[in-house]
């Protein structure tokens, strides 16, 4: 007969509820979705500075590996950061790469699978004026996301952006939604493999006006980065927003191919993110859960016991389902844990 477990509940509760209420932004593979070097509108320069932490202490030092992806060619540096410790690198195109201008995604990787990253780029103008765009977790990636909240008003200059880090192009469909939710517009494009586009809303949607307030869906064939940015016209003021994924209803799971899958546990209440995967008892988790992240690309919140919290997509979810160490994956931080 199963009981719950209080303690392990609450424990679980309090370290989970960030990640659950938040933007889940630590991992050892995550993607800035735009950095560089670049002229801007109205006669503005833009560059940008990396900030990366070592969120691990059980690593005194840390090899990151930093990458970036300029117009398909890969640059890349390592970089040592001590436990719990910052660095910056200031103006990374320039002082890392030599170069005036470039621009594209970053990604900051570390090999160890249970390392835990966090990483921002602040990107601003010569005028000192700038916005902080957060690195995300690449398994956190999704095919359909929404970029809500831009404005078309008078004064407000808007900017939808996708990044494509995956080795093969990106097929995607962008809708632009007016501020009742009504369809305005609907277009499809190709993003090359690794590659970025970044577009002023009325030029990405012409002839279509983008007065008010408007939010784009984007349909992707691959997982891919989303933001917008909405800059103030007059002092420069810049706001980033990162794309925001949705899960429809439990029914959006991909079907598992084997017989007896493990349950799919999706807790009364409303929908919070994250991922809760239970391994039966037993379970030599410091080998099982390094082999399933290499099989499906996830990367761990944090683990307890035979308990890992993380990202997941709909497709890890039915793969992982049928791996036999398995006992259950629950949704979210507020689940029933038994022994």
């Amino acid at each position: 007969m199963s009981r719950a477990l209080p303690v392990l509940v609450a424990l679980l509760a309090l370290t989970l509820t960030p990640a659950a209420s938040a933007i889940e932004l630590a991992g050892n593979d995550l993607i800035i979705p735009i950095a560089g070097r670049t002229p801007g509108a109205n006669g503005s320069f833009w560059e940008s500075d990396l900030v990366l932490t070592n969120l691990s202490p059980e690593y005194a030092i840390l090899r990151v590996t930093v990458e970036t992806w300029i117009a398909g060619e890969k640059l890349s540096f390592d970089v040592d950061i001590p436990a719990l410790g910052t660095i910056t690198i200031e103006d990374f195109v320039r002082t890392r790469f030599g170069r005036d201008t470039a621009i594209g995604f970053v990604r900051v990787s570390n090999a160890l699978p249970d390392a835990q990253l966090s990483a921002r780029a602040r990107v601003y103008t010569t005028g000192d004026v700038g916005q902080s765009v957060p690195g995300l977790p690449i398994a956190a990636l999704a095919r359909e996301s929404l970029i809500p909240g831009l404005t078309g008003t008078t004064g407000n200059r808007s900017n939808l952006g996708i990044a494509n880090p995956n080795a093969t192009p990106a097929d995607i469909t962008l809708e632009l939604l007016g501020s009742e939710g009504q369809r305005l517009a609907l277009k499809s494009i190709q993003l090359a493999a690794h590659a970025i586009i970044q577009q002023e809303i009325g030029a990405a949607f012409q002839p279509h006006l983008t007065r008010g307030d408007v939010t784009v869906r984007v349909t992707s064939s691959l997982p891919v980065a989303t933001y917008g940015s909405i800059i103030r016209t007059g002092s420069g003021d810049a706001s980033f927003i990162l794309g925001t994924t949705t899960r429809k209803s439990p029914d959006f799971t991909v079907n598992p191919t084997c017989s007896d899958p493990a349950p799919l546990i999706f807790p009364p209440g409303p929908v919070r993110p994250g991922w809760v995967i239970t391994y039966k008892a037993g379970t030599d988790t410091k080998t099982v859960t390094p082999a399933l992240m290499q099989k499906y690309g996830f990367a761990p919140t944090f683990t307890i016991g035979i308990y890992v919290a993380t990202a997941l997509t709909p497709e890890m979810i039915a793969g992982l389902r049928c791996e036999p160490p398995v006992r259950s994956i629950s949704q979210g931080s507020h689940v029933s844990l038994d022994e």
